[in-house]
């Protein structure tokens, strides 16, 4: 008897679902029957037309792609029809782990939710987005597609009637077939938004794992307390649960819903090497067996339809971290990428100047000739074998820095401390102990970031002190000094500025040394904050160091390579808060290079480039002179210019 029971069961539950189904294709006929392909097409292809699009996920998206037009924009590839099984046929609890700009949200979030819709207009679906103008932004998009797209018009909101209204709001509607309820057809709200009250059939995560919240400890256990709500608001149906999602903190949420019974699948922006695949969290078995049967090797690109070796390495030039977490989908950074900024990304160059700069430079470990470029002679207090190389090549011409900045970071302490210490003798201040003010003076041009003094100075804001910053400027030739804008240390600021004006030079005087200035010397002294200063310092240095160095475009004196606290500092932080003992010379080096950060878009081969022609440009002017031909004359010339 219970078998029985059961077996009919079933059949009421095909048999319903076979009515939702011809209920439905009925339901896009009707409310299609104006579209001129529909009055064309037989019914009978008509109706396989629908019972694809119901049926199977892979026409539907299909189908969307072209009457929207991204099927020439983005066309799919296998690997995105690879997701879309997953998507389709994967467990209750689901999810996608895939690179940053791959399109999740447009063949993935937002085509299921009208799928789903489609399939069954009385679902109820949520859509937690990782703010309320992205949950915003879903629910324009979901209502563009619904009022454009022929197969999904019948869902439209309807007017008013018999005393029922459908909801239709920048957060919220309604589909046109579905029965009145409390709950919308559809619900888009950010993962920091009211998410209690609401009950649904499915709950849609599309990235709310982003940088800002995942900053520091409670804001990252504030979003797995909001994402545990998701299985207490899943309460009708399946209770389906679907993420996507990318990586931005090794204590990922992700990794945390996996431990709960989520099922996630990975797929990377290249083909991860062994090493790789035991650190990434279910990598896609297509993916997988490719390389297992030797179609594709370590490296090759996996969205090779979409994406060349520019793009891959556009990608890796971010940054190890980024590279690995949000590309690669490894969460678990193992020492190499715990430890993201190396000696040997740096370029030593012996011959650094103070106001000039060899218009092009180039990294390498090895010369053509085979001969290495590591400087043996200065001690590395870096993991293993990292080290710090010298150039292979640098022009022989030279020009002017576009700038050249000082950083300081005056010692944590108020701003008391800051007076009390400001009135010290300097014989007290040789013994006063506490934290180091650091400072960093960098020069921009051709493209690169010329790294001329790094250091911290013991003791304190005293007038010593003080004095001794502004003739490192000095030396240096800083344009502009810039102190660190850090509660109450404008103080620092005050005190600095006076003392800078003592030691201005004027054009063609001497300093108190003998030391001629041909151009003089100035510079302003500015408080000014950090980039992102509210984000945890750690991650902020190694988001602005770890792009630079990775593209070999941060150039360091000898003076400043062997500097062993500074190494120290480079090789050892990571992205864990307060991982360092003193971290004052880095955060300055970081700051330092910051202030140039609207610059490092130059492309290096470019800025040479140009130094050249405006070489060739002056002395073909001078010559023009010589030979008595104004510079300006448009008149005839004996000299003639080939194109």
């Amino acid at each position: 008897m219970m078998t029985r029971r059961t077996h009919t069961g079933k059949n009421k539950n095909a048999k319903r679902t076979t009515l939702r189904k011809r209920s439905v294709i009925d339901e896009i006929k009707n409310g299609t029957h104006d579209n001129q392909e529909s009055q064309e097409a037989s019914k009978e292809a008509l109706g396989e037309h629908y019972s694809k699009l119901y049926d199977s996920y892979h026409y539907f998206v299909d189908s969307l792609w072209k009457e929207i037009g991204h099927d020439q924009l983005a066309p799919l590839g296998p690997t995105e029809r690879d997701m879309l099984n997953w998507i389709q046929s994967g467990p209750v609890k689901r999810g996608v782990l895939a690179p940053r700009g791959i399109g999740k949200t447009t063949f993935g979030t937002a085509p299921y939710a009208c799928w789903r819709l489609l399939r069954d207009p009385d679902s109820k679906i949520i859509v937690v987005s990782k703010s309320a103008p992205a949950a915003k932004k879903m629910i324009k998009m979901l209502r563009g597609w619904i009022d454009t797209v022929p197969f999904l018009t019948h869902l439209s909101p309807r007017p008013e009637y018999y005393g029922r209204s459908w909801r239709d709001n920048n957060d919220m509607f309604d589909v046109g077939p579905s029965k009145n309820s409390k709950d919308p057809s559809v619900l888009a709200i950010g993962v920091d938004g009211q998410l209690e009250n609401a009950r649904a059939h499915v709950i849609i995560a599309d990235d709310v794992e982003t940088e800002g919240n995942t900053q520091t400890r409670m804001a990252r256990e504030e979003l797995w307390r909001r994402v545990n709500q998701f299985t207490a608001i899943a309460t009708f149906g399946k209770r389906e649960i679907l993420f996507f999602g990318t990586y931005h903190h090794e204590e990922s949420l992700y990794l945390e819903e996996n431990k709960k019974g989520v099922t996630f699948r990975t797929w990377t922006l290249i083909y991860p090497d062994t090493a790789e695949q035991r650190r990434i969290l279910n990598l896609a078995p297509s993916l997988q067996r490719s390389l297992d049967d030797g179609e594709k090797n370590p490296g090759d690109i996996v969205f090779d339809h979409r994406h060349d070796t520019t793009y891959v390495e556009e990608q890796r030039a971010r940054g190890r971290t980024y590279f690995a977490m949000q590309q690669q989908l490894i969460a678990d950074l193992g020492d190499a990428d715990r430890y993201p900024l190396r000696l040997a990304d740096l370029i030593m160059f012996r011959s650094m100047k103070r106001d000039i700069h060899p218009i092009k430079i180039a990294w390498g470990q090895t010369h053509g000739s085979g001969k290495s470029t590591y400087a043996s002679d200065i001690k590395s207090r870096g993991f293993g074998t990292d080290g710090l190389y010298e150039p292979i090549f640098f022009d022989g011409q030279w020009a002017k820095y576009q700038g050249v900045r000082m950083w300081i970071d005056p010692a944590k302490g108020g701003s008391g401390r800051v007076q009390q210490e400001s009135q010290r003798s300097e014989a007290t201040h040789r013994r006063a102990t506490g934290d180091k003010i650091g400072y960093a003076i960098v020069g921009f041009g051709s493209g690169h970031l010329w790294v001329l003094a790094v250091g911290g100075v013991s003791g304190g804001p005293v007038r010593l002190n003080l004095e001794r910053l502004v003739k490192l400027a000095r030396e240096y030739g800083a344009d502009e000094i810039h102190v660190e804008d850090f509660a109450l240390q404008s103080i620092f600021a005050e005190l600095l500025e006076p003392i800078a004006r003592n030691y201005y030079v004027d054009p063609g005087h001497r300093d108190e040394t003998g030391k001629e200035y041909a151009d003089g010397w100035r510079a302003p002294v500015l408080c000014t904050k950090p980039p992102l200063p509210q984000s945890q310092k750690e991650r902020r240095i190694i988001g602005v160091l770890d792009p630079i160095m990775s593209q070999h475009r941060l150039v360091v004196s000898p003076s400043v390579a062997v500097n062993e606290d500074l190494q120290l500092q480079l090789t050892r932080i990571t992205r864990q808060r307060n991982c360092l003992e003193h971290d004052d010379e880095i955060d300055s080096l970081a700051n330092a290079c910051a202030l140039f950060g609207e610059h490092l878009n130059e492309d290096p081969e470019s800025v040479a480039e140009l130094h050249r022609q405006q070489k060739i440009d002056d002395e073909l002017k001078n010559f023009r002179q010589l030979a008595g031909v104004g510079a300006h004359d448009d008149g005839p010339s004996w000299i003639q210019y080939r194109h």
